[in-house]
């Protein structure tokens, strides 16, 4: 009964450890950028910049009125 409740602590201390690392380090320098991942960064910057003035150049629109043909 010892050795079970050993295994099962084991086990349980085991998946706490995996789930604290499970946040995607790398290990060390991986705080660095390389180039693609900086021009990637750019690239997104770039499409949303566009997505932005293209949403802000846009009117808007009133709000429906469902009760319109009611009254």
């Amino acid at each position: 009964m010892r050795i079970l409740l050993a295994a099962l602590a084991i086990a349980v201390t085991t998946a706490a450890v995996h789930a604290q690392d499970a946040g995607g380090h790398k290990g060390r320098g991986s705080h660095q950028k390389t180039d693609q991942t900086q021009k990637s960064d750019q690239q997104k910057k770039a499409v949303d910049d566009a997505y932005k003035s293209a949403v802000k150049g846009m009117p808007d629109k009133d709000k429906p009125d469902p009760w319109k043909n009611a009254r």
